[in-house]
């Protein structure tokens, strides 16, 4: 008679090793991207990659060595893309950046130097969901911003002064900046009394005068 006997877990093959996107830097749309590496398998075993935290809408076996993955949106840089052949998965670290936002137009051009006002950032890729965007006119942090789309974000302004402030926005760690979109109110000067110092030798019924502007 014959005898048989099995065992499990004993055996493993190479995991998929992730060398080298064909593209490291992405539109925050769709966009088919090659991955090169090895151990993708002699015959297609429907690997799967994931580019940043988002898994490939398709990927596409063609050789021991490639794979085409078409990419999701994304945001984010230094991503991580990680392809997965049976269950073994290949990673490669710091490969991936999705396009930096852009800054066109400001929905508010300038603000009382009070701030508290509400400003719309309008230009492209705060991303498609909400990532925490930060908004900062010159060196001073917006009180707080809110995302509202891929094109726009809401901010509102803490108090300042000066004329062509510098716009910065982030989202996702990456930084868009537009230099004279945005301005605080000059100062106005209104009709008012103003004080003189005393003179050296004041009369004695006073210790200063009084000049009205009119």
């Amino acid at each position: 008679a014959r005898r048989a006997a099995s065992a499990t877990g004993l055996l493993s093959y190479d995991e998929g090793v992730v060398v080298q996107l064909g593209a490291t830097n992405l539109p925050r749309s769709t966009l088919a991207v090659p991955v090169v590496g090895a151990s993708y398998s002699n015959f297609d075993v429907t690997a799967s990659a994931r580019l940043s935290r988002t898994t490939c809408g398709g990927t596409v076996w063609f050789s021991t060595s490639s794979l085409m993955c078409n990419t999701n949106r994304g945001t984010g840089h230094s991503q991580l893309a990680v392809v997965t052949v049976g269950r073994n998965p290949g990673t490669l670290s710091q490969s991936l950046s999705f396009d930096s936002p852009q800054i066109s137009i400001l929905g508010v051009p300038n603000c009382p130097a009070t701030g508290d006002c509400m400003v719309t950032v309008v230009g492209s890729g705060f991303g498609y969901w909400d990532t925490t965007p930060q908004v900062r006119m010159g060196k001073t942090a917006a009180i707080n911003t809110r995302w509202i789309s891929y094109s726009s974000v809401r901010s509102r302004v803490a108090r300042g002064v000066s004329a062509g402030v510098t716009v910065i926005a982030s989202s996702s760690m990456r930084v868009a900046s537009a230099t004279v979109l945005f301005s605080y109110d000059s100062p106005i000067v209104t009709p008012a009394s103003l004080r003189t110092w005393p003179d050296p030798n004041p009369p004695s019924s006073a210790s200063f005068s009084t000049v009205t502007v009119p």
